[in-house]
């Protein structure tokens, strides 16, 4: 009886954890200078991007559609800095089924020129011969995608010259893979292509219920590395990167799927251009290398804005704590254990 009391405590204990979640890090390069603490709602605004191969049209055309500066109504998509032109009337019909480029597409590259405007664009072609590389962003294909961050910020002070200074950051970055209240809303602007933005209620009652929120029954994520990087703190590669420009520091995650789900791995880089007290927006970029025989690249550009529901707190996992712990006391009370028996007589 003593065997199967011990395995019914250890049946039990395993119940007293908190649901794992999975491993993830965060490692800091340079000093952010920002407090980022808080539980965050994330808001990714993106649409595709890809590189196609146009061949040169015989004339003064070049290529074989016109293009015009882009509108407001593809800031979401573009960012502040707006860069890009939209591609309108095709001169040559045929030409956008033969190139799978169709009006309303934005080009943000030809060949190695960045296009941050008709200015660039111009230039770019002038020096076209066969063909050019055209890299197109579709905003017909653009959706919006949420995310739950919690990070915790604790700024190290220290002396320098003298004098009390920021030597350093403690910085803890975790994704929070839940349900959305709002799951339908982003379903939909995925399905029908389209941008969304929450209500006002919307933030107001994820404010006061997102530590309640529960896990998918099948996990999206199973690992997650973050690093943030201090603009000053940029290597080489991230120094010459569009997206980065004029960015105040950089946070890079990089999240392992889960197989049950089609694994791969999601990569996801922040560029920071406004911290407000409570909204943090900026650029953003996202590749995922999809699981197949070789490495399949599928991009997204656009922008992300973070809202501010709480400051930092483990409210979610005293909650967990406690689901779990009512959990065991239900468990207890179905254990039939067998009565006491009398140790036999001498």
């Amino acid at each position: 009886m003593a065997g199967a009391l011990a395995l019914a405590l250890l049946w039990l204990s395993v119940l007293a954890a908190p649901a794992a979640s999975f491993v993830q890090k965060t490692t800091v390069r340079g000093t952010i200078g920002a407090d980022i603490g808080g539980v965050w709602l994330v808001l990714h605004d993106l649409a595709p991007t890809f590189r196609v191969r146009v061949d040169r049209v015989d004339g003064d055309t070049v290529l074989p559609f016109k293009v015009s500066a882009a509108g407001p109504e593809v800031a979401r998509i573009l960012g502040p800095a707006m860069r890009g032109v939209v591609v309108g009337e095709f001169t040559d019909p045929k030409a956008s089924v033969k190139y799978g480029i169709f009006t309303g597409d934005i080009i943000t590259k030809v060949n190695a020129v960045e296009v941050h405007g008709a200015a660039d664009y111009a230039g770019a072609i002038a020096s076209v011969k066969k063909y050019a590389l055209v890299m197109i962003r579709r905003p017909s294909l653009a959706s919006t995608r949420a995310r739950l961050l919690k990070i915790r910020y604790r700024p190290i002070e220290g002396e320098i010259d003298g004098t009390s200074a920021l030597v350093g950051e403690d910085i803890d970055v975790r994704v929070k893979d839940v349900v959305w209240p709002f799951a339908g809303q982003l379903d939909k602007s995925q399905r029908d292509r389209e941008l969304w933005s929450p209500a006002e209620t919307d933030i107001k009652g994820l404010a006061s219920t997102w530590h309640e929120l529960v896990p998918p029954e099948r996990p999206t994520f199973v690992g997650g590395e973050f690093e943030l990087v201090a603009a000053v703190a940029y290597d080489p590669a991230q120094r010459k990167d569009i997206e980065l420009e004029g960015t105040a520091f950089a946070m890079v995650a990089k999240m392992a799927g889960n197989p049950v789900m089609g694994g791969g791995t999601n990569i996801g880089i922040y560029g920071v251009r406004t911290v407000a007290g409570s909204e943090i927006s900026g650029t953003y970029v996202e590749a995922t290398l999809a699981a197949a025989p070789f490495p399949i690249s599928i991009d997204f550009n656009g922008t992300f804005r973070m809202i501010k529901l709480s400051e930092y707190s483990n409210k979610d996992v005293d909650l967990a704590q406690a689901r779990k712990a009512a959990e065991i006391k239900s468990e207890q009370a179905k254990l039939e254990l067998a009565p006491d028996v009398p140790p036999p007589a001498d």
